[in-house]
């Protein structure tokens, strides 16, 4: 019975691998600036990151049973803690784009790009430094992330997707200051993966 159910397992792993695949995700953002290159600033960073939530849709491009494209577009906004004890959270629409490399059916692989820009206003708590300046501040990046996690098929036309993914932040999100403030950020991902007919 065992055997039986393993080969079910990846049987429904495969067919969901070689189609296209519509997916609805939850997405949690951990860090946002924290472990950023500082570059040669004099003092400390002054942006800290902090916990969001937030969600979108995925499509994954129909390939063979181990590669495949990616493209999602996320709704992940991102909360700055200021050193002085104001908070400012942005709203980010986020777009990644991933090459998928799945070894086996239960485990998914992935690496690319991002870029990710600020959609509405920033709301603010508590008192913010007289350097921050939000029409400039964060208001669009870019870099690579990667991606590991499990894939759960349910039968051969659904699965359920968990995985981390860090960014790696290539633009300086603060240009007024004496060096660079690049993303360094954790998101944990979770949702369902359809197969379109």
């Amino acid at each position: 019975m065992r055997r039986i159910t393993a080969i079910a397992v990846l049987w429904a792993g495969t067919a969901m691998g070689a189609t296209t695949q519509l997916g609805l995700l939850g997405v949690m953002t951990l860090g946002g600036t924290d472990g950023v290159d500082r570059g040669s600033l004099a003092s400390p960073n002054p942006y800290s990151g902090n916990t969001s939530f937030g969600g979108g849709v995925m499509i994954r491009g129909a390939g063979n049973p181990f590669f495949n494209l990616e493209l999602n577009a996320l709704y992940a906004p991102r909360k700055y803690a200021f050193a002085g004890g104001g908070q400012a959270t942005f709203p980010m629409l986020e777009i990644p784009l991933m090459l998928r490399f799945t070894p086996i059916p239960l485990l998914a692989f992935g690496f690319g790009g991002y870029y990710a820009v600020k959609i509405g206003d920033v709301s603010t708590t508590g008192t913010l430094p007289a350097a921050y300046n939000p029409p400039t501040f964060g208001t669009h990046d870019y870099g690579l992330v990667g991606a590991a996690g499990l894939q759960l098929p349910f039968g051969p036309m659904m699965a359920f997707l968990l995985e981390a993914r860090f960014l790696m932040g290539l633009a300086d999100l603060d240009p007024s200051l004496v060096g660079v403030l690049k993303v360094r950020q954790w998101e944990f991902v979770g949702g369902f993966l359809f197969k379109i007919p």
